[in-house]
């Protein structure tokens, strides 16, 4: 995998990471640094199961034709805030656009609760 930034996203039924990486969508945006993704982790072999992989925050804007005004993101946390739910912020910013940045929040709600916030 081709990644920029990385963050572990734990729940008592697995272990997921929040990443940056390369794909169609985002090809000319700086060191891919959006949108951001999080996939499950096979504990065993380590590796992301591909199957599982959704962008938690997405991309804004073109990063193909126009991706000196895509915000970057990459500056971002992850938080398990009550047993059912976690969050993904990120602090994006667009140097190219007057270096508007804004807070992002991503709520992740489990199905099941998160055993390892009791």
């Amino acid at each position: 995998m081709s990644t920029t930034q990385q963050h572990w996203l734990t729940h008592s039924d697995g272990l997921f990471l929040v990443y940056t990486r390369k794909d169609e969508t985002n090809v000319n945006v700086m060191r891919w640094r959006a949108p951001l993704w999080v996939a499950q982790v096979d504990v065993k072999t380590l590796r992301l199961t591909r199957a599982t992989e959704r962008v938690v925050l997405p991309l804004i804007g073109d990063g193909v034709n126009k991706a000196d005004l895509v915000p970057m993101m990459g500056n971002f946390g992850v938080a398990n805030v009550s047993p059912t739910e976690s969050w993904v912020t990120d602090g994006s910013w667009c140097p190219k656009a007057g270096n508007k940045g804004e807070l992002q929040l991503a709520r992740v709600t489990w199905g099941r609760a998160n055993a390892l916030m009791t």
